[in-house]
Parts: C-alpha cells; sequence; structure tokens
C-alpha cells in the first residue's frame, strides 16, 4: 500500500513538472510570437516612414519645379507686356492726349 501511494505520488509530482514545463514552453512560445509581432510592426512602419519621406521629397521637388516654371513663365509675360508698353506708348499717349482735349 505505501508504495502504491508512493508512486501515485511519484506519478503526480512528475505530471505536475510536466504541466510546469508546459506552461513555461507556452509562456515562451506567446513571448517569441509578440516580440516578433512587434519586430514585424516596427519593420513596416520604418518602411512605411520611409516611403512617405520618399513621397514627401518627390512632391516637394514637383512643387518647386512647379513654381519654378509659373515664375519664369510670369517674367516672359510681363516682359512681352513691358515689350508691348515701350511699342505702344507713345500711340497711347497721344490718344489719351487728343481724348483729353476733345472733350473740353
Amino acid at each position: 500500500m505505501k508504495s502504491t501511494l508512493s508512486e501515485i505520488l511519484e506519478v503526480e509530482k512528475t505530471a505536475r513538472s510536466r504541466i510546469e514545463q508546459a506552461e513555461e514552453y507556452q509562456k515562451n512560445v506567446l513571448d517569441s510570437m509578440q516580440e516578433e509581432a512587434r519586430r514585424i510592426l516596427d519593420e513596416r512602419m520604418e518602411m512605411a516612414k520611409k516611403k512617405v519621406e520618399t513621397n514627401r521629397a518627390e512632391m516637394e521637388k514637383k512643387t518647386e519645379d512647379e513654381l519654378l516654371r509659373v515664375e519664369q513663365k510670369s517674367k516672359e509675360d510681363l516682359a512681352a507686356l513691358e515689350a508691348i508698353s515701350r511699342e505702344h506708348n507713345d500711340v497711347w499717349v497721344k490718344e489719351l492726349y487728343e481724348r483729353t482735349l476733345s472733350d473740353q
């Protein structure tokens, strides 16, 4: 009877040990999975940040190029208007002078 009780206690002790090992293994697996999930998330976030930075740089370049194009076009248009003004200045002054005198 004593040996049967000892055997039962030994089996129970072995079972508890295995349960503890299984629980520890499960905890380690979960910790490992969580760490891997964090690593993947961090990696994806870093990739997203790089993509955003690349897109931002591209947009800034496009905006700057467009601004330079608009500035150049504005300078060309102003130069054309100034040329027209110089070309027709005498005619316009004469016409204004004549209209002013004819109104009086």
